[in-house]
């Protein structure tokens, strides 16, 4: 498949095809000593890295950062993939694609359905009211309460501008319960 973006951010392997240019994709696309592009088949461990990898370096990019977003989930509802995101920071970037992309429908619903796993309870357990069940106390929003009060209100901001998408709606009023579970979080409610 082509990624389009930028040309300063592009690069073709062998065969013409379009890659995002990132430190990832130079180091699996480089040549190998025969010439051919290298190994692309990346481990699930590095699953998560990879998509805050796209989502940062096409952070301009509609397009790649609902595909991103939508690839998420899937991602998310394995625990250690959710642990893993909220210490690479994925709810900065699924944050700062809502405040880039303001009038996207579309990419606001995936986001909320990304944040409803992320701010999901360690155990799997959605209701459980157990704060110490986060990897940090805190919650999904990374250096304290500022960073909490912010994504909070992006996302309160978002419900009220796409009130009329149910979708959207239910995706958002899951997402926030979850991340009331944290009592730090609660309080900036």
């Amino acid at each position: 498949g082509k990624i389009i973006g930028s040309g300063s951010r592009q690069q073709r392997n062998g065969s013409g095809q379009r890659f995002g240019r990132s430190m990832l994709t130079d180091r699996l696309l480089r040549p190998t000593q025969a010439g051919d592009v290298d190994n692309v088949n990346l481990p699930w461990s590095c699953a998560i890295y990879s998509v805050v990898n796209w989502m940062v370096a096409f952070a301009d990019v509609e397009g790649i950062q609902i595909m991103c977003l939508k690839c998420l989930p899937y991602l998310l509802e394995d625990e250690s993939q959710r642990t893993t995101a909220q210490r690479a920071g994925l709810t900065d970037s699924v944050l700062r694609a809502m405040v880039l992309f303001p009038d996207s429908i579309e990419l606001h619903t995936v986001a909320f359905h990304t944040l409803v796993l992320l701010a999901r309870p360690l155990g799997g357990n959605e209701g459980m009211l157990f704060h110490t069940a986060m990897v940090n106390t805190r919650g999904i929003f990374n250096n304290g309460s500022n960073n909490s009060k912010n994504g909070i209100v992006i996302m309160l901001d978002s419900m009220r501008r796409f009130a009329q998408d149910e979708i959207l709606q239910a995706m958002s009023c899951w997402s926030l319960v979850n991340v009331a579970l944290t009592p730090l979080q609660k309080s900036m409610l």
